[in-house]
């Protein structure tokens, strides 16, 4: 598959915000849960899990048109209730 030079750089800028390279080795004689769990802990003191989870689930900001029509929702929504309200329906 061929890609544009343009598409790549986007891919490689985006995988370098992402990923933080840790080389964790395998001591000579070491046994697997116990290396398992130093990896874990070294992943874990890095902050690399806290920092893809941050990117992961960060929000954009909204743009000037949703915060405004968003507005306009809640007002005709509250204006809705006055009226149920005053008709006695809540």
């Amino acid at each position: 598959m061929i890609e544009s030079s343009k598409s790549l750089k986007n891919v490689s800028k985006h995988l370098k915000t992402l990923f933080m390279p840790i080389t964790i080795k395998r001591r000579k004689g070491e046994n697997i849960t116990t290396f398992l769990n130093r990896a874990s802990k070294i992943i874990n003191r890095s902050g690399i899990l806290l920092e893809t989870r941050r990117k992961k689930f960060k929000l954009p900001k909204p743009n000037k048109r949703s915060i405004k029509l968003s507005a306009l929702h809640r007002i005709k929504v509250k204006q809705e209730i006055e009226v149920k309200k005053r008709k006695g329906l809540i």
